[in-house]
């Protein structure tokens, strides 16, 4: 019994969809996290009261460490490359678009560029909607250009929300990971010890 609620519970928790709503408008930018149905705001966030910081005391000078090996930094950076790109992949294969709201208003002082510069902009947007949705799925879309001849200057308000499942994170993330540590784990084990340190010359 305690084994099939603990199965149920798990499924469930794979199912929670964790994601970001990032907006921009007349109020301003606005980033919240979503987890399940509950959204927090991130930014901006709530203004702190600054408090005085104490003086802080000199410390001593700190000891120079050793340099890192550059050459062994870019073997190990081309190793882990791979694995970076494809864990990638999997995240833009399970990436959900949740929302994508649009809302532009275009003017400009000079009535015959507004109009042109218009149909420029009813053109990108056609073309970045037909990558959307043919390499993510997108749920809910909310598009409206409007072109007005009494503004001097454009007006945009945009909200974008993306999300992915717990179990989809952890399908991807876990096995890179697992490629990622064995990676590492052979580089050390394969680095070369460091020189050892010569000694002093003997007192004659």
């Amino acid at each position: 019994m305690v084994l099939a609620i603990l199965v149920v519970l798990l499924l469930l928790l794979s199912r929670l969809r964790l994601g970001v709503l990032a907006g921009y408008g007349p109020e301003g930018t606005q980033v919240k996290l979503r987890v399940g149905p509950f959204l927090f705001q991130v930014f901006p966030g709530k203004k702190k009261k600054r408090k005085k910081k104490p003086k802080k005391k000199q410390k001593a000078a700190p000891k120079e460490k050793p340099k890192p090996d550059v050459k062994a930094l870019l073997s190990l950076a081309r190793e882990l490359l791979p694995v970076g790109l494809e864990a990638m992949e999997g995240f833009r294969r399970r990436l959900r678009i949740d929302r994508l709201s649009l809302r532009l208003i275009w003017g400009e002082e000079d009535p015959a560029d507004a109009a042109i510069h218009y149909g420029y902009a009813w053109g990108a947007v056609e073309a970045l909607l037909s990558f959307l949705e043919a390499n993510f799925v997108l749920v809910r879309r909310e598009v409206a250009l409007d072109l007005d001849y009494q503004r001097d200057k454009p007006e945009v308000a945009f909200a974008l929300g993306l999300s992915l499942t717990l179990g989809q994170i952890l399908a991807v993330s876990l096995p890179a990971a697992v490629r990622a540590l064995k990676i590492l784990h052979h580089n050390r084990r394969n680095r070369p010890a460091p020189p050892p340190k010569s000694a002093g010359a003997p007192a004659q």
